[in-house]
């Protein structure tokens, strides 16, 4: 209930209908209106307050933050593939870990940044420095996540990464989801 009104969630409109009256605006908001007073395509909406919006949202974050470290992680091994030969040759044969160590301590002149192999060093710096502080993020995240994951219901124990994958789509269902007992996702 919204200020005393019930809210009704539509679903997409029927493909069948739409394709035989056309596509447009007016008429799927005249089918959505028609659909919720005959109730057909419903469902309750989900809550978006409590712990899984909280874990929604801060899910959102991780998520953006582990896909910008891996494009760093590619624009790193993109800029070694580039790099001029010595500087390569020194990166080439690297593991992550050791490589990316490597480039956040790199020590560019930079009174010769316009020479390739200094500005390489320049670039490789800043994303090695970046993907460091993308990965401080993210366990920051993870550990905001993990205690949010491990009050909820369904978590039996389960890694709290993956635990919180079936709490965000179910939502805060009001009347809820009881510890202990069977849970079917």
């Amino acid at each position: 209930m919204a200020q005393g009104q019930a809210v009704v969630e539509v679903d997409r409109p029927d493909r069948k209908a739409r394709r035989a009256a056309g596509k447009s605006d007016p008429i799927d908001a005249e089918s959505a209106a028609r659909a919720a007073l005959n109730r057909v395509r419903t469902g309750l909406p989900k809550q978006r307050d409590g712990m899984v919006e909280a874990l929604r949202n801060l899910r959102v974050a991780r998520r953006s933050a582990v896909s910008q470290r891996a494009d760093c992680m590619r624009r790193i091994k993109t800029l070694i593939i580039t790099a001029p030969q010595e500087l390569r040759e020194r990166l080439r044969d690297l593991s992550d870990t050791q490589l990316l160590r490597l480039c956040a301590g790199l020590r560019p002149n930079l009174s010769l940044v316009g020479e390739p192999e200094q500005a390489a060093k320049v670039a490789l710096r800043a994303l090695g420095h970046r993907h460091a502080a993308l990965s401080e993020e993210i366990a920051e995240l993870e550990a905001l996540i993990a205690p949010l994951v491990e009050q909820s219901p369904l978590s039996a124990g389960a890694d709290v990464l993956f635990s919180a994958d079936p709490l965000v789509p179910l939502g805060s269902i009001p009347d809820g989801v009881t510890r202990g007992g069977p849970v079917d996702v």
